[in-house]
């Protein structure tokens, strides 16, 4: 469940607050409130005047003894802007609304310039007149107008959690597979979708003929179009074939802090040709994959993983304990090459997980694993933990396979839409 952190200063009864909230709560979302007012309101606050103050080495107490209001300014000005990128880093919020006149807004403005680019910024003031909304400077921080009804908590939910999932993929002309799989996958979640693409392939359900990669400085000039502009809630990353892409990757990475990444380590293809450059795996292993939240190998890519045969359901677990000492996420290990059973095992931190699941007798099975994956950043968008986002996913793709789409000569894609009909 997203979470919204509302900063402001409140009235001494806390009406104005528990009005707000009481809205929010109705739109399934969660609220963390920072109070920042000189005096307590009636209700406890989930931070008070008196820690924020303290977050800058401040006393609020004996400044308001001295009556000193610009001093109190300055305290809780200079403590916002060091507690609340704290409190994001902690997961306290996900996204941060302020609503005030012009004090307020001075107050928690400083403060959320200092939240990384992408987080949702949302203020909401008396400064701001008419239906118009404009950022504020060169910011990303969101102005509009006072708006205190259902409808306007509404419109302030839609722009403050967009439910944006990107895919860093190759792609497929047959829509199989690729990004062009993973953006039908997004939009049977009903989650808007985007892409970065790391490779041109001619590809069809019979085979790869042939890849053309893009160069670092193309790549590293459509994350700025995306991450600058639109920021993902959630990120699928797929075929990168290429050190020099991957090492791209994971630069662009850390430079917009992106969240719930989902990697998946495409080596074959299900036609069984050779997506990833030997040279690259180490840098896939050794900078991509620790990046991630969760990974999701199939039975071949984990053999990889780990340099030796899984043949069991023993083997899995094994070569899952092997991978959590050199990677401290979740392990999703895809048990479908198994012709007696498609158990899939999720492994974290000592923690096993074993989802039973039917054998399908389908031989289309192209571009599962991209369906899997986006079907599980997906669900990381719309605020699932990953274990729930993990049995989502499952679900959803056990039903896309029981549709038996049956297209093309090969092994046929999946009918991604199967949920809309």
């Amino acid at each position: 469940m997203k979470t919204i952190a509302i900063a402001g200063t409140f009235d001494s009864k806390g009406e104005e607050f528990l009005y707000v909230k009481k809205l929010v709560e109705k739109l399934g979302l969660q609220t963390y409130m920072i109070h920042t007012g000189v005096f307590e309101p009636a209700f406890e606050p989930d931070v008070s005047n008196r820690e924020v103050a303290e977050a800058a080495g401040y006393d609020i107490d004996k400044i308001v003894e001295k009556k000193d209001r610009a001093l109190a300014t300055e305290a809780l000005s200079n403590g916002m802007k060091v507690l609340v990128p704290q409190l994001y880093k902690e997961g306290k919020f996900d996204g941060i609304l302020s609503f005030g006149g012009s004090g307020g807004t001075s107050l928690v403005t400083p403060a959320m310039q200092k939240l990384p680019i992408g987080v949702p910024k949302l203020m909401v003031s008396t400064m701001a007149s008419g239906d118009v909304e404009r950022y504020v400077g060169t910011s990303d921080i969101l102005m509009m107008p006072s708006i205190v009804d259902v409808a306007g908590i509404n419109k302030i939910s839609k722009i403050i959690f967009k439910n944006a999932v990107l895919t860093i993929a190759g792609t497929d002309p047959t829509g199989g597979a690729g990004a062009q799989a993973d953006l039908k996958t997004f939009t049977a979640h009903k989650v808007y979708g985007m892409s970065i693409i790391t490779a041109l392939v001619a590809q069809n359900t019979l085979g790869v003929k042939d890849i053309m990669n893009v160069t670092p400085q193309f790549l590293e000039e459509q994350f700025a179009c995306v991450f600058e502009d639109i920021y993902p809630d959630a990120i699928k990353i797929g075929m990168v074939s290429e050190t020099q892409l991957i090492h791209k990757i994971v630069e662009q990475l850390k430079k917009y802090d992106a969240k719930n990444i989902v990697v998946d380590p495409v080596m074959v293809s299900t036609s069984g040709s050779r997506l990833l450059e030997d040279s690259a795996l180490t840098a896939l292993k050794q900078e991509l994959i620790p990046l991630s939240s969760i990974i999701t190998p199939n039975i071949p890519e984990a053999e990889v993983l780990v340099n030796h045969p899984i043949q069991n359901k023993a083997d899995m677990l094994k070569a899952a304990k092997e991978i959590s000492e050199w990677y401290l996420g979740y392990i999703l290990i895809k048990g479908g090459h198994f012709e007696e059973c498609a158990d899939d095992l999720l492994y974290h931190a000592d923690e096993v997980i074993w989802l039973e699941c039917e054998h399908i007798d389908n031989p289309n099975t192209h571009g599962s694993g991209c369906t899997l994956s986006s079907a599980i950043a997906s669900h990381l968008a719309l605020g699932y933990d990953i274990v729930t986002s993990v049995k989502k996913a499952k679900e959803y793709i056990t039903g896309a396979l029981k549709d038996n789409l049956d297209l093309g000569h090969g092994s046929g894609p999946l009918n991604h839409c199967w949920n809309m009909k």
